[in-house]
């Protein structure tokens, strides 16, 4: 008996290192990620220079929005938040393993979208659904201390099914726990990479945590570059966009 149970020992102190090996080099690549993602954003921030868009439209403090873009040059008092489960496709057994929690139809739901129209819209009433980079986030991203923290989720490539006409659309991410009757509540970003082309775009988009408090962020190059910065707030019950930029001409 002894011997069966010095070998137990032996397998759990084997099993132990490499769970937290395994850990702690997922941990080293997210970091790294991160650092390259930090990289890029200064570059583009110091080739171009933002000019913030309508404060007083957007409800929000325009010294708040002035400072934030000087921050966000920098890259300074910026903590991007790292996601808890980072995989490739819908169907990869860690991403399932993680959703057993929640019920099953939300997330069809949720990781699908009725694309928006005007009418005459020849894509109006077309449904895509998230085919590419899940990202699941636990983050107290409504900034309310007393519902503790939210999951929400990232996806990209969003695809029509079979219809060839209509490939991809964007993504971008959503909020699951805030009411599960509502899958709308959340933010569209433009994907960095072009599924079509298969190329890299210089989109950069992230949840981040700046003076105490949880937002989300887009760079991308519309327009020539645009930056958006979007907070939950809670009378809309929704994130909105609360600080705008545009590159000068």
């Amino acid at each position: 008996m002894k011997k069966k149970t010095g070998g137990l020992i032996f397998i759990s102190l084997i099993f132990f290192c490499f769970t937290n090996f395994t850990f702690d080099a997922v941990a080293n690549d997210a970091d790294k990620a991160i650092e390259k993602k930090k990289a890029a954003i200064m570059k583009i921030m110091s080739q171009k220079q933002f000019k913030p868009h309508k404060l007083k439209e957007y409800g929000y403090a325009a010294e708040f929005c002035i400072g934030f873009l000087e921050d966000f040059k920098e890259q300074e008092n910026i903590e991007h938040i790292k996601p808890i489960i980072e995989v490739d496709t819908y169907n990869d057994p860690k991403l399932q393993a993680y959703l057993k929690q929640f019920h099953q139809s939300v997330w069809a739901e949720t990781l699908s979208q009725m694309r928006l129209c005007d009418e005459g819209d020849e894509q109006c009433g077309i449904i895509y659904y998230a085919t590419k980079n899940f990202k699941l986030f636990k983050v107290n991203i409504d900034n309310n201390e007393k519902n503790g923290d939210e999951h929400v989720v990232y996806a990209e490539g969003y695809k029509a099914t079979d219809i060839d006409k209509y490939k991809y659309t964007y993504g971008g991410y959503i909020i699951l726990d805030l009411k599960k009757s509502k899958e709308d509540i959340g933010v569209s970003t433009r994907d960095p990479y072009d599924y079509e082309k298969k190329e890299p775009i210089e989109n950069y988009n992230g949840i981040i945590k700046y003076k105490r408090e949880y937002y989300i962020f887009e760079l991308n190059d519309y327009a020539g570059g645009m930056l958006v910065l979007n907070k939950y707030i809670e009378k809309r019950d929704n994130m909105k966009r609360i600080c705008l930029y545009y590159k000068e001409k």
